[in-house]
C-alpha cells in the first residue's frame, strides 16, 4: 500500500519539477530565443506528465472526471481554434506557431492536456507543495533578474518577468507564516523590471 502511495505522487513530483524549472529555464546562447527553450521544455514536461499518470495514477482516469462542464468549454474553445486555423491563411504556422516562440496549437493543445490530466490527478494535498513551488521559482527568479541587472531576468522580456511575477504575489500570502515578507523580492523585480502593466497591477493587489 505505502508503494502504491508513492507511486501515486510520482506525477505531482514531476509537475513540482516543471513548475519550478520553467521560469528559470534558458539558453545561455544568445542566438537562441528565451520562449523557444521554455516552449520545448514545456511541451516535453505536459507529456512526461500525461504519461506519468496514465501508468500511475490510472484508475483515476474516468469518463466522469474527463467530461466536466469546464472541460467541455476547454474543448469546445480548442475545437473552434482549431477550425479557425484550419480554414485560416496559414495552416502550418498555426498549428506550430512562429519561429521565436512556437505559439501554435501545439502548444495550445499540450496547455489544454496539461490542465485535463492535472485536474484528473489532484488531491488536495499537492495544494501546500504547488504553492511552495510557486514560491520558491518566483524568489530565484527574481534573484537572478536584480542580480545580473537584468530588467528581463529569464524570460527575455521585461513584460513577461513583470507579468509572471506579478501572477506569483498572492501565493505568498495563503500560509499565515513568515513568506509573507520574502514577498518584497518579487515586488522590487516587478519594479526593476520596468513593466507598467506589472507595476500597475501590484498597486491593484
Amino acid at each position: 500500500m505505502k508503494r502504491s502511495l508513492s507511486l501515486v505522487k510520482i506525477p505531482l513530483y514531476i509537475l513540482i519539477f516543471g513548475l519550478f524549472l520553467l521560469p528559470i529555464l534558458y539558453s545561455i546562447k544568445p542566438n537562441v530565443n528565451y520562449e523557444l527553450v521554455k516552449v520545448s521544455f514545456f511541451r516535453a514536461w505536459v507529456e512526461v506528465i500525461e504519461l506519468s499518470i496514465v501508468i500511475f495514477d490510472f484508475e483515476r482516469i474516468k469518463p466522469k472526471v474527463i467530461f466536466t462542464k469546464i472541460n467541455l468549454v476547454l474543448g469546445a474553445f480548442f475545437g473552434v481554434a482549431l477550425f479557425s486555423s484550419y480554414f485560416g491563411a496559414d495552416y502550418s504556422r498555426s498549428f506550430w506557431g512562429n519561429s521565436f516562440r512556437g505559439d501554435g496549437l501545439l502548444t495550445l493543445f499540450h496547455g489544454v492536456l496539461l490542465f485535463v490530466f492535472v485536474q484528473i490527478s489532484y488531491r488536495d494535498l499537492w495544494k501546500k507543495y504547488l504553492i511552495y513551488t510557486i514560491i520558491v521559482a518566483s524568489i530565484v527568479t527574481s534573484a537572478f533578474s536584480i542580480g545580473h541587472g537584468r530588467n528581463y531576468g529569464t524570460l527575455g522580456h521585461s513584460a513577461f518577468l513583470g507579468g509572471y511575477l506579478l501572477l506569483t504575489l498572492p501565493f505568498f500570502f495563503q500560509f499565515k507564516n513568515n513568506l509573507k515578507s520574502l514577498v518584497l523580492l518579487p515586488v522590487i523585480a516587478i519594479i526593476f523590471s520596468g513593466s507598467r502593466f506589472a507595476i500597475f497591477g501590484m498597486l491593484i493587489l
